[in-house]
């Protein structure tokens, strides 16, 4: 939507308690201090007409002491119902209450009467969901912000907060009122938030005087889920499920935003819509269409907006086209890695209209679909080679070579937003400028293109997964300035695109939550008011950076260490948790090694795989004389290597404190957060133990790929200066040497990842499978990397060998 919006600074004050913080962030009930210095999200419920809190008023906060229970369970189930029914009995709700939804139809307020349905029957009570406009007595009441007499004495007796704030705020606020439980939104995504924060209460409040009140800092909080470049788990091999989308409600979410799998043919309109222009393409992929809609549908249940990602054009000699059938001059020749290859030239004029029908056709077969995020010269989208391309040497002025000129890019969002405006003026063309352009060409860019929306990181990719030092105590680049300035200017939303939870830098569901709580701290700092992370957790692993996430989303101002303290209490136990806390300490330690760097040089910024510590794009390969064939490793400082070792180590030692948590983590009690459960695929509530096994699993494979690295470092560092003293004449038996220890501290390296990778697959002492392989890696993952490992073995046993070296 092209409507200016209201920025928002919350003034949240958070009490401690304890290792009670408000809610743990999640059931926190701030003070807030809305004024107009924040963004809306344009793509939220329109607002209902009330009015935000005037600048200075502040709203009630109540405040929200939960404690851990050490009582122990036979089960995931029992531990549930019990602590259902003691906290519907200090609250005094019987059977013969109804959840009564209050004057509205809307879909998600629907959705949060089933939500409080399914969990009132895991105590064995069965509650009737109706409709009223009547207020009775015994009521559970699902409130919109609305304009009747009766709702309006409703709220003000109670003080509720929701009708001081926009539509698009997404706040909540449940209270008691006598026999009824007020739960009220200022839009369906407050009430379903609302919902559950009642079900947090319920379960583990130690009180009955029920006031919570939720705010976020990030108006927008995007998501999509743990896909990212995964081949054992991605959009085409996996269920999207209402339980996965469930999850990511549950944690705050109202943007949903597909990576897919990686492989680039989702990303084009010929994917889900028929040319008429070009009817020789592919058809459409009817299983894909059929598989969007679905999630379209889940998630318009749950209030999530969903936008599709685009990266046109298309190097269509890579998409299985025909060449030979497109008219003359309608293509051109984009360089890929060196490679000449076909692309649509958009300075064609049937070009352009080909892409006007193909965003015209794609809104009206995704009507539901909010918008598109555009991202170009990427995977298997660029643009004409200016140099190679008739059309785009005629039609471009700038100095810019390649495939870079920004006429070329500005002429393809503005050839897209256009056509959308021409069927619905409310679907957003998203715009990414600053990922390949900056200062004057990214001006112009910004300045000449129409779209609807701009999409901006903090370091101009989106995939930097820490905040260094060096980063937070410089100013933000003169790229993302620009970019911040034309969302004010103009008016518009800017999305911040980020990684919290998943790249190919981390393994599935690694701990590590100072790291976020620093990062959306700082993004807060620099006034972005959204949050979008592309790749996305994996809801499975339920996982400590997960809930970080969604407890920062909504109160910056929270102490990091005293939540993280509590966090690690509450999902591995009291003794477990304090091995957890220390676990978490030296990652962040680790982290912090790299605080001198500038952004993209640490291990885990930007699309730097090869230095990665995950598993999904670049696992380390085998340590042999080849090394010296991957220039990536080639010219690292003696002082790079060492800091990369010092991290290394650093994530060894967290492993370590992982494991002992592991030990210490009963078997029969129970994680309080458990946002994931899908029991037709064997995901229920963990115990302390297994949750404690995923974590130390995922932690400890981080340490052993991290190691690796350091020793292909290192090797390459030694064959170089081999290669060097051998040109001289010079002796270089000492390095040789250093070369062989490597190459033997790589076997026992190796060894030990074997043995801890076999592990995985079964409990040693039970034969059961693990956790770990239930909730984070899948099996045939795992023994994929047992493969892999078993032939680094076999390589590195033969040049042992051939050295003459006792292993």
């Amino acid at each position: 939507m092209k409507k200016s919006f209201l920025r928002i600074l919350s003034l949240l004050i958070c009490v401690f308690m304890l290792l009670g913080i408000v809610g743990c962030g999640d059931n926190n009930s701030s003070s807030s201090e809305p004024d107009t210095s924040k963004s809306e999200n344009s793509n939220s419920e329109q607002s209902s007409g009330t009015e935000v809190p005037q600048e200075g008023e502040k709203v009630k906060s109540t405040d929200v002491m939960y404690t851990f229970t050490d009582k122990t369970f036979n089960s995931a189930a029992d531990f549930e119902s019990s602590q259902i029914i003691a906290g519907l009995e200090k609250l005094g709700i019987t059977s013969d209450y109804k959840i009564v939804i209050y004057q509205t139809n809307d879909v998600v307020v629907n959705t949060a009467a089933e939500v409080l349905v399914r969990f009132f029957a895991k105590a064995g009570i069965s509650i009737d969901t109706v409709n009223s406009e009547t207020v009775g007595d015994k009521q559970i009441i699902l409130a919109l912000n609305g304009t009747s007499d009766e709702q309006k004495a409703l709220f003000e007796k109670n003080d509720i907060v929701t009708l001081k704030y926009s539509a698009k705020d997404d706040v909540s606020h449940v209270v008691k009122d006598g026999n009824n439980i007020i739960i009220a939104g200022s839009n369906g995504r407050g009430v379903l938030f609302g919902a559950y924060e009642f079900e947090d209460f319920v379960m583990y409040s130690e009180s009955s005087d029920l006031n919570i009140i939720k705010t976020w800092d990030f108006r927008t909080r995007g998501q999509s889920l743990g896909f990212y470049w995964n081949p054992y788990e991605n959009f085409r091999n996996t269920d999207i499920t209402e339980e996965r989308i469930e999850y990511l409600s549950r944690l705050g979410v109202n943007l949903f935003f597909p990576c897919f799998d990686g492989s680039g043919y989702e990303c084009f309109f010929m994917t889900v819509v028929k040319s008429e222009i070009f009817p020789f393409q592919r058809d459409p992929d009817q299983d894909f269409i059929n598989k969007v809609n679905k999630l379209i549908s889940i998630l318009t249940k749950y209030g999530i907006d969903y936008y599709h990602w685009i990266t046109e054009p298309g190097l269509i000699g890579n998409m299985g086209g025909d060449l030979s059938q497109y008219p003359e001059g309608t293509t051109g020749t984009a360089l890929l890695y060196g490679n000449e290859v076909q692309t649509l030239c958009v300075n064609n004029e049937t070009v352009q209209k080909y892409y006007e029908e193909m965003m015209v056709k794609f809104i009206k077969a995704f009507p539901d679909c909010k918008g598109i995020i555009l991202y170009n010269i990427d995977c298997n989208a660029y643009f004409c080679d200016v140099s190679l391309c008739e059309n785009c040497k005629k039609a471009v002025s700038s100095t810019t070579t390649g495939g870079l000129a920004w006429e070329n890019v500005s002429k393809m969002v503005t050839i897209l937003a256009d056509a959308a405006d021409t069927v619905d003026t409310d679907f957003e063309v998203v715009f990414w400028p600053n990922i390949h352009h900056s200062g004057f060409e990214l001006q112009q860019l910004i300045d000449n293109s129409h779209y609807d929306a701009l999409w901006g990181c903090w370091t101009g990719t989106d995939h930097d997964v820490i905040i260094t030092k060096k980063t937070a105590d410089s100013p933000l680049n003169d790229n993302v300035k620009r970019v911040l300035k034309a969302s004010k200017d103009k008016n518009i939303p800017l999305y911040n695109g980020t990684i919290i939870c998943r790249s190919e830098c981390m393994p599935q569901g690694f701990c590590y939550p100072f790291s976020v709580a620093k990062q959306l701290k700082q993004m807060n700092t620099w006034e972005f008011t959204s949050s979008i992370e592309s790749t996305g957790p994996t809801p499975s692993n339920n996982s400590v950076t997960a809930l970080t996430m969604r407890s920062f989303w909504s109160d910056t101002s929270l102490d990091a260490d005293e939540y993280v303290k509590y966090i690690m209490k509450v999902q591995f136990g009291t003794e477990a948790g304090e091995f957890m806390y220390q676990s978490a300490l030296k990652t962040e330690e680790a982290m912090k090694v790299w605080d001198k760097y500038a952004t993209f040089t640490h291990p885990m910024g930007g699309s730097k795989s090869i230095f990665n510590i995950g598993d999904i794009l670049s696992y380390p390969q085998v340590l042999d004389k080849n090394v010296m064939n991957f220039s990536y490793y080639s010219g690292l400082s003696g002082d790079y290597i060492k800091d990369y070792a010092a991290f290394a180590d650093l994530l060894s030692e967290a492993a370590t404190l992982a494991k002992q948590a592991m030990f210490a983590a009963p078997r029969n009690q129970y994680v309080r957060y458990a946002y994931y459960q899908d029991a037709d695929v064997g995901i229920v509530r963990p115990s302390c133990y297994e949750y404690a096994e995923m974590n130390y699993a995922t932690a400890q494979f981080a340490a052993y790929v991290a190691q690796q690295r350091v020793h292909l470092m290192r090797a390459n560092a030694y064959l170089s200066s081999i290669e060097s003293q051998k040109a001289r004449g010079e002796d270089y038996s000492k390095l040789l040497e250093r070369y062989n220890n490597t190459l033997l501290d790589d076997y026992k390296l190796q060894s030990e990842l074997l043995v801890f990778l076999n592990n995985q697959l079964s409990d040693p002492l039970t034969q059961a499978p693990t956790y770990f392989v239930t909730a984070s890696f899948r099996e045939a993952e795992v023994k994929d990397l047992i493969n892999k490992t078993n032939a680094k073995l076999v390589s590195l046993n033969e040049q042992l060998t051939e050295a003459g070296i006792e292993h």
